[in-house]
């Protein structure tokens, strides 16, 4: 009988990961008549690739980076409040926007 409660508990327990980790967050502005669907991403996203073709810019955890297309080591670009997400290049890659 334990053992049959510990699987059920279990199925439960693994049900709940995977709508958790298929479901997104709906965030509700302060008139309430808006709502902003957040995916949920791990990683680096949005990639731009440098126009010299040298680097490549991306988010991750809120922030902007660069690291070299080689590889290498990632440096911040940006560090404050907000979320700063899609860099852009600018054409001769010398600044990140």
């Amino acid at each position: 009988m334990k053992r049959l409660i510990l699987c059920g508990l279990w199925l439960f327990g693994l049900a709940l990961a995977v709508w958790g980790a298929n479901s997104s967050q709906s965030v509700t502005t302060n008139d309430a008549v808006d709502a902003v669907v957040i995916s949920r991403h791990f990683g680096a996203i949005q990639p731009q690739i440098s126009p010299d073709g040298a680097q490549l810019a991306f988010s991750y955890q809120g922030a902007i980076w660069h690291i070299a297309r080689t590889g290498g080591t990632m440096t911040r670009v940006t560090d404050g409040a907000g979320f700063d997400i899609e860099p852009v290049w600018s054409p001769d890659a010398a600044l990140i926007a």
